[in-house]
C-alpha cells in the first residue's frame, strides 16, 4: 500500500516537471511563425501597402532545430536554435539565441 502511494506521487512529480519544462523543438518553431507573422504585419501596415500578402508568401521558417537552453527567468528560457527560412533573398540557415516566455497561450519570442 505504501509502496503504491510513492510510485503514484512519483509518477506525479514527473508529469509536472515535464509540464513546466523549457520549450520544445515545436513550440519554439509555433513561437518563432507567430513573431514572423507579427513582423511582417506591422511591417506592412508601416508602410501602408498590401504588400504583407506577398512577404507572407515569400518569407517562412522551413526548420528549426533546438541546439539548448537555459532557465532566464521564473516563466522564460534562453534558447540557442539554428533556424532555416525562406524570404525573397533566397533560403538561409543560421544559429542564434533567442528568449522564450511562457505565457498563458503558449510560448512566445521575447526580447
Amino acid at each position: 500500500m505504501k509502496s503504491s502511494r510513492i510510485a503514484i506521487v512519483i509518477s506525479m512529480c514527473a508529469g509536472l516537471s515535464a509540464c513546466g519544462g523549457e520549450p520544445s523543438e515545436s513550440d519554439i518553431r509555433s513561437a518563432m511563425e507567430t513573431s514572423l507573422d507579427q513582423s511582417i504585419t506591422a511591417l506592412a501596415g508601416a508602410a501602408g501597402t498590401p504588400a504583407g500578402d506577398e512577404a507572407r508568401k515569400q518569407s517562412q521558417i522551413v526548420g528549426v532545430s533546438k541546439v539548448g537552453c537555459q532557465k532566464d527567468g521564473d516563466s522564460a528560457y534562453k534558447c540557442d536554435v539554428t533556424v532555416e527560412a525562406k524570404s525573397m533573398l533566397g533560403q538561409q540557415k543560421n544559429t542564434t539565441s533567442a528568449r522564450l516566455v511562457k505565457t498563458s497561450d503558449g510560448w512566445t519570442v521575447s526580447q
